[in-house]
């Protein structure tokens, strides 16, 4: 039976990941649709659709996931993929099945595709709640200090004195305040979110994670966009009208 499905996700390695675990755990699955904010999301569920399965993010470009259920009814099952588990007795009040942290491994997708194949909504039972109970009060552990490659050695800096990751033809590298470039053992960004402290970095843009202390100033631009100044990194970086609301809110909501 071929299943069509969904992906609302805001980060694009993150996207890349999910469809291609799909593509291999599922290959007759058909990938209808997919997007990475709420105001798209809100407008093709408002169209009749034959999609039976949605992967969703808890933190989209333009505010929480959860803001798509406030605007309109969906009743099809929902596989949450997100770092931020603080959401998740919320995520499992609105049709979710399976709750995946990320990184999304295969084995964790396996397993949620096997519960809706098997139940298609999975009721809450007293099991799942105290899962849900545990991820709550799990506190997400960030690390202090990076390990980085330099040539046939290795060496590490404290997680506070880099300026920001970037990644360069498949590779990450991480820029330290000092301006010093050094190659990581990352091989993703998608890893390096779940690695770092989410109220210190950001993923301000599709290659580059940034720290706050970097920032250097912020400019309003036309059409509701920003530009961002970033320590060590010559170009500016535009925020999107759609992402500068959650990036403001990051930033303290200091600027109006």
């Amino acid at each position: 039976m071929k299943i069509n499905y969904a992906i609302i996700e805001n980060e694009y390695y993150a996207l890349e990941l999910l469809k291609n675990i799909l593509a291999q755990l599922r290959p007759d699955y058909n990938l209808k649709f997919s997007a990475e904010s709420v105001v798209d999301s809100v407008t093709f569920f408002k169209q009749e659709n034959d999609i039976k399965l949605v992967f969703m993010d808890i933190e989209l470009v333009d505010g929480s996931c959860f803001e798509i259920f406030k605007r309109i009814p969906i009743e099809i099952p929902v596989i949450f993929t997100t770092a931020y588990n603080q959401f998740a007795i919320q995520a499992f009040e609105v049709n979710s099945i399976d709750y995946i942290l990320k990184p999304v491994t295969e084995m964790a997708v396996e397993n949620a595709l096997r519960k809706f194949e098997k139940y298609n909504v999975l009721p809450i039972q007293v099991a799942m709640f105290e899962k849900l109970k545990d991820l709550l009060v799990d506190k997400k552990k960030t690390k202090k200090r990076i390990l980085a490659n330099l040539g046939n050695n290795y060496s590490y800096i404290d997680i506070d004195e880099i300026s920001y990751f970037i990644s360069e033809d498949k590779y990450i590298f991480l820029i330290s305040l000092a301006g010093k470039r050094s190659l990581t053992t990352y091989d993703n960004l998608t890893q390096v979110e779940k690695d770092v402290d989410n109220e210190q970095f950001i993923v301000i843009s599709r290659n580059i994670v940034v720290n706050i202390k970097s920032i250097l100033k912020i400019e309003k631009y036309y059409n509701g966009r920003l530009l961002v100044r970033i320590k060590n990194l010559d170009e500016p970086i535009t925020i999107s009208a759609a992402r500068r609301e959650n990036f403001l809110k990051w930033l303290g909501d200091e600027i109006v």
